[in-house]
């Protein structure tokens, strides 16, 4: 099967078992595990670079013997529309000067194999040191995300679609929707969505931060204004507060504006919460 026939899926069974083999193989640091864990053709992407099945063998190897008490362990994982996210921490030293680097891999899964990867994590540590450009950071992006954050808390499409890139994209993933380009169509999107609801807040759950992108993940709390309709699930306005847990993986260019955002809400818990008498 290569990526070009093969779907998404996140059959909880296939999830479960590559999740499972994703960790023991980092624990035994055997990269030649890797090939099995992917399907023809996938590719991972990280903030060094774009690896192939072929690579990462070699790539890990070199990681590990780059780094002395390597280890890399899962710190939680939860199934998405078409994969897994799988929150990981990693410890380690170079030379006397220990470290950890704490990152999200989010793989699409089918047939208990990756299609394709991306791992958000700050590379800092793992480069050469001695160059300022390297590890001093273009923006404060812990601000950033906090300034973010308050746009949408304020419920103000101008104030959030601002802080995107004029050619930007943003993707929902839920029910297929297509992702939407450009800031002007971003911000009629954003107050479609925002004036879905009524009573709407976001509260906070943890964040984890590299040197051009951040995850953020909250629970968005409200009550329908109207239906909300996602492909084969409807769920309907009858005044019930609901509760949608989400991340937002979120990638910034190099003026400090969002490149791309890439966002999962679980909506299916939402629609149980509906219809709950």
């Amino acid at each position: 099967m290569t990526m070009t026939d093969a779907e998404g899926t996140t059959d909880p069974d296939d999830i479960a078992s590559f999740v499972e083999s994703w960790t023991t193989m980092w624990r035994d640091h055997d990269g030649e595990r890797w090939p099995s864990l992917l399907h023809e053709g996938a590719v991972l992407r990280n903030p060094l670079g774009e690896l192939s099945r072929s690579d990462l063998p070699g790539y890990m190897a070199g990681l590990v013997a780059g780094i002395a008490d390597h280890r890399i362990s899962p710190v939680s994982w939860a199934a998405t529309s078409d994969g897994v996210f799988i929150e990981w921490l990693m410890t380690g030293r170079r030379g006397e000067s220990a470290f950890e680097i704490r990152g999200v891999d989010q793989f699409r899964v089918s047939d208990g194999r990756a299609l394709e990867g991306t791992a958000y994590f700050d590379p800092t540590p793992l480069l050469a040191a001695g160059s300022p450009d390297a590890t001093t950071p273009k923006f404060d992006i812990q601000a950033f995300s906090r300034d973010y954050d308050q746009a949408w808390q304020a419920k103000d499409p101008d104030a959030i679609s601002a802080m995107h890139a004029e050619s930007g994209t943003y993707v929902l993933h839920v029910a297929g929707l297509p992702a939407i380009q450009g800031r002007e169509a971003m911000r009629v999107a954003f107050a479609s969505s925002l004036a879905n609801w009524r009573e709407l807040r976001f509260s906070f759950d943890k964040a984890h931060y590299g040197d051009s992108f951040y995850s953020w993940q909250a629970t968005m709390h409200g009550i329908l204004a109207q239906p909300l309709e996602l492909g084969a699930v409807t769920i309907p306005a009858n005044g019930k507060p609901l509760a949608l847990s989400g991340i937002d993986v979120i990638t910034l260019d190099e003026n400090g504006l969002i490149a791309s955002k890439e966002s999962y809400f679980d909506v299916v818990a939402a629609a149980n919460q509906a219809s709950r008498p």
